[in-house]
């Protein structure tokens, strides 16, 4: 009994580490670069959206994540990486078999760069100036469903157009044609199509938006 009890306590310490390493330190500096590819959707409006989503729910990150390599060359290099970050759902919008209080997987498209290494600072590669969620912060997801990832039927879910369909819901200011894309917590050339999406989900659910 004593053997089990001490083996129960090194597998609880060994996931604690695990997901600790997953996290970003709160000091740390986040230095992106972005990388350009040919979405399968790049949604002008909302509508497009809704029709190309399976799921639309308000989600908060849990602040554990894990990195998955999804391509590398034959010299090790990674060419395709991803985040699978956990997070917890606040409200069901639309879609079937998902709960208010499920926890959930998303996939985000960015992850670290392992050529660069430097002391308090990350270097992520990210896909069409994507930047990862943040612990704390409540995001409107439109979302399709890849497959579970677990025997308990934990979802792994796409953001739909990648950037285009997360927002999130707490902004500095009510009008968003005055903040910066860091603001957003996006990078990209296109802000303008960005913001108006961004209005119209506002416009279509102005109960989950809020200003600080």
């Amino acid at each position: 009994m004593k053997i089990q009890i001490r083996l129960i306590i090194i597998a609880l310490a060994f996931i604690s580490l695990f997901a600790l390493s997953n996290q970003i330190p709160k000091d740390q500096e986040i230095i992106y670069t972005d990388t350009v590819t040919n979405l399968r959707i790049y949604p002008r409006h909302i509508e497009e959206l809704d029709e190309n989503s399976d799921y639309v729910l308000l989600i908060e990150p849990t602040g554990e994540s894990k990195e998955e390599i999804v391509y590398a060359d034959t010299q090790g290099a990674v060419r395709w990486g991803l985040t699978r970050t956990q997070v917890i759902i606040k409200d069901v919008i639309r879609g079937e078999s998902v709960n208010i209080g499920d926890q959930i997987v998303i996939c985000e498209s960015a992850y670290t760069d392992k050529e660069k290494e430097e002391e308090n600072k990350k270097y992520l590669i990210a896909t069409e100036g994507y930047r990862l969620m943040k612990k704390g912060q409540k995001y409107l997801l439109y979302l399709t469903k890849v497959r579970n990832v677990d025997a308990k039927g934990t979802g792994l879910y796409r953001i739909v157009g990648t950037y285009h369909g997360k927002f999130k819901t707490i902004l500095p200011s009510d009008d968003i044609d005055s903040l910066g894309a860091d603001e957003i917590e996006l990078t990209h050339s296109n802000l303008k199509r960005y913001k108006r999406l961004y209005k119209e989900a506002k416009e279509k659910y102005p109960e989950l938006f809020l200003s600080n």
